[in-house]
């Protein structure tokens, strides 16, 4: 890593108060770990949605300051991967193993309203500001070296070359960051904050790196858990958000 470079790039990332911001479990790791090989190290805010918090949806829609000016980079995934993934987060490190997917998913405080009500709210204050870009879970793991690149552009970060973003995506595949996870160097590179030893380290649920693919809620939502996830999508017109930030070409 190039000190100077990083430096340089810390300056204007504060100077832009550049912001990524996300639901937890929608595929921030992967997206922090691979900028910071290139030495691109923005602030990263979760806001009302921290699982610590327990905040309900009317609550999560009310924090007005994690998008209230700088530069932000929304990050985004299909709630029902997400849901499914915070399930297995806190069934394995939380200490409710007990706790049964359909329970977890219609809980107002950790469940999947809460999601779809902040990625919503997100969608609707982001939506013809200048100075933010949205870019989805979905979009990052299949064009993994086009997202990053779209990232740099609009951060307006200089001398990254297109071999740097090949090596980072490499270096940071889905498998070898479970391995990193798993045999302790994505702790010694970033420390505990991010990636907390676990007594469940052997269990792959259990892991920041868990699954990784998309449409896995498929497998695991009966039909009426699927049934009652989609109603509320829709009752939050979700998925017409998504698709006019999609049509935005910074986004």
């Amino acid at each position: 890593m190039s000190l100077p470079r990083r430096a340089r790039f810390r300056f204007l990332l504060l100077k832009k108060r550049t912001t990524v911001v996300s639901y937890p479990k929608s595929g921030r790791t992967w997206l922090r770990v691979m900028l910071a090989d290139l030495d691109i190290f923005p602030k990263y805010d979760h806001g009302a949605t921290k699982f610590s918090k327990r905040a309900n949806p009317s609550e999560v829609v009310q924090d007005e300051q994690i998008l209230s000016d700088g530069q932000i980079v929304f990050l985004h995934r299909d709630p029902r991967d997400v849901v499914v993934s915070a399930y297995y987060y806190f069934k394995l490190n939380k200490s409710a193993h007990d706790l049964k997917l359909s329970d977890f998913i219609r809980n107002e405080r950790i469940g999947f309203e809460k999601i779809v009500a902040f990625n919503a709210h997100c969608l609707r204050r982001l939506e013809g500001r200048a100075d933010a870009i949205c870019i989805s879970y979905e979009d990052l793991y299949s064009q993994p070296e086009e997202v990053l690149r779209k990232c740099i552009d609009f951060l307006g970060l200089p001398f990254i070359r297109p071999r740097e973003i090949r090596e980072a995506v490499a270096r940071r595949a889905f498998a070898a960051m479970q391995k990193q996870e798993q045999d302790g160097t994505l702790q010694r590179e970033f420390g505990e904050t991010l990636f907390p030893s676990t007594q469940n380290a052997d269990e792959t649920n259990a892991l920041k790196v868990r699954s990784g693919k998309i449409g896995s809620f498929i497998s695991e939502l009966d039909e009426g858990d699927l049934s009652f996830c989609n109603d509320i999508m829709d009752r939050y017109q979700l998925c017409i958000r998504l698709k006019n930030s999609a049509r935005n070409p910074r986004r």
